[in-house]
């Protein structure tokens, strides 16, 4: 963000900290006034007024007014959101800062660590190379389908490249998948490079004509990963935390839907609204014991069901979610219409309600 340094000099450091922590968040999401009100009072633990936020809001436009590649937009429904760069655009000049900084600070690289993705050597241009040109893709895939058998199942694939995405060190191709071994088939799917035996020429370097309506940042905004869960319906997940774990996830959010519906001296209520799949269960069980999943009844029995396999694998098993959930947790969550469901959430006496929950505390 280019910023003007006159007008920053001009403001106090408190001010400039309070512009800079609306920017993060207006960056990150959209927000009315009156959320940004309310996130404010979550990460700051302070109340401040409409009012004052209008003041931050003007004086971000008056910082964004000379900048060529972001600006502040409003939406029909009175949330604000900066515009601008791309998500590749950001990663470019970042990983370009980094290896100024690498460079600057050769003399202790044994002092610095950073994970390697044999992938972006390996295969990542070809794919680039295709996306950017339309061309049809073949490969040599392994793929692990037998749980039992050390043996990969090898086979050749036919793929219309669409895009590719970084997730946890590995990268991906999403594609139309036209050829599988011997068998025809005609749906989008994804490939890890990390799986990619070899590449293989095509017989003339094909040309397909895209979709016109695909976007990949539209084709994973409702999913977490790369697991599109594309079978399963829009949810709304609630999810109790410990306040200290409320920290790290309030810092890096788990989803871009992420927030706060729900809290207390000693528990956060995160709510997150997308496609629950294989990757997020995963980041789920991540959290580890100071997660606990309330609603829905279905995503609380698949997290059931995964605590329970992974006990029996040390012949134990579980009591993390065989409490009974009680009447009060029913009601609350069993719809969108209900408070803490609701688009708007209502103020909820979270306070009143932990007399109930301390029986779980050790959720």
């Amino acid at each position: 963000m280019s910023r003007s340094s006159k007008r920053q000099k001009e403001r106090s450091l408190k001010r400039q900290f309070e512009v800079d922590w609306l920017y993060g968040k207006l960056l990150n999401g959209r927000y009315t006034k009156q959320e940004l009100q309310e996130a404010w009072k979550q990460d700051n633990k302070t109340i401040k007024s409409e009012r004052t936020i209008s003041r931050w809001i003007s004086d971000l436009k008056d910082d964004l007014k000379d900048d060529k590649t972001e600006k502040l937009e409003i939406n029909i429904r009175g949330q604000y959101y900066i515009v601008g760069k791309s998500d590749t655009e950001k990663y470019v000049a970042h990983t370009s800062k980094l290896a100024e900084l690498l460079t600057t600070y050769d003399d202790i690289k044994d002092k610095i660590l950073i994970d390697d993705i044999p992938s972006e050597n390996q295969y990542l241009e070809n794919i680039l190379y295709a996306i950017k040109n339309n061309l049809v893709i073949k490969f040599d895939y392994k793929k692990y389908s037998d749980p039992k058998s050390k043996d990969p199942e090898i086979k050749e694939r036919v793929v219309r490249p669409y895009c590719v995405k970084r997730f946890e060190n590995r990268w991906y191709v999403i594609g139309f998948c036209v050829k599988s071994g011997k068998d025809k088939v005609n749906d989008m799917r994804t490939f890890s490079l990390d799986m990619i035996v070899k590449f293989k020429k095509t017989k003339t370097e094909r040309h397909f004509e895209p979709d016109p309506n695909f976007n990949a940042a539209e084709y994973f905004k409702d999913v977490y990963g790369i697991t599109t869960g594309e079978n399963g319906s829009l949810t709304d997940i609630n999810i109790r935390v410990t306040a200290w774990l409320a920290n790290y996830l309030r810092t890096l959010p788990l989803h871009h839907s992420q927030k706060v519906v729900g809290e207390s001296d000693s528990f956060y209520v995160f709510q997150y609204t997308l496609r629950p799949a294989g990757d997020f269960y995963n980041a789920l069980l991540h959290l580890g014991p100071s997660a606990v999943v309330l609603s829905p009844e279905s995503v609380r029995d698949d997290m059931k069901k995964l605590n329970q396999k992974m006990a029996e694998q040390f012949g134990e098993t579980t009591g993390l979610f065989d409490f009974p959930v009680t009447k009060w947790v029913k009601g609350l969550f069993a719809s969108k219409s209900a408070a803490i469901g609701a688009k708007e959430p209502a103020k909820v006496d979270w306070e009143r309600q932990l007399s109930d929950l301390e029986a779980f505390s050790d959720w």
